[in-house]
């Protein structure tokens, strides 16, 4: 379970999104990055349901494509650990699972939230504590939705 929740949310800490999510062309601008990491290879669509980018596995290491096929990230995991790097490969955050929780630190080692997992779902929350989106597991099929409840993407593996 710690291996899931460190990859669900592990980029909740990158740099968010510019764009509005329904238009999202990477899974790192789903949910200000916090969808971009699920377990396993998947592909992303955003709200609109247009193809957002896709991850893909290699051993402990999950990298980030945009819709376009270029490289928008990567995430190294260690046990409960995860070391997150922006598509230039700079460091841009750290994250931590405890239990069912994952905190998210920025490059500069400040905290910017966390998830809490429950079942087949997990809930974000900002660096203040307020909530922030939701991902909601189903089969083989992630859904994400924003504070509002407005499902802002998806993954299928």
């Amino acid at each position: 379970m710690p291996k899931l929740i460190i990859t669900v949310a592990v980029l909740a800490c990158l740099i968010g999104s510019l764009q509005a999510a329904d238009k999202a062309k990477s899974p790192n601008q789903i949910l200000g990055g916090k969808a971009a990491a699920s377990s396993g290879p998947g592909n992303y669509y955003n709200g609109t349901g247009s193809y957002a980018g896709r991850t893909s596995n290699n051993g402990r290491s999950t990298s980030i494509y945009n819709g376009q096929g270029g490289l928008d990230g990567r995430i190294d995991r260690s046990k409960n650990n995860a070391t997150i790097y922006n598509g230039n490969g700079s460091y841009a955050g750290r994250a931590s699972t405890s239990g069912n929780g994952t905190s998210f630190y920025d490059s500069h080692g400040s905290y910017s939230g966390r998830s809490s997992s429950s079942g087949n779902t997990t809930q974000f929350y900002d660096g203040q504590g307020r909530f922030s989106g939701r991902a909601v597991t189903s089969g083989s099929t992630t859904n994400f939705y924003d504070s509002s409840g407005r499902m802002v993407g998806r993954k299928s593996k």
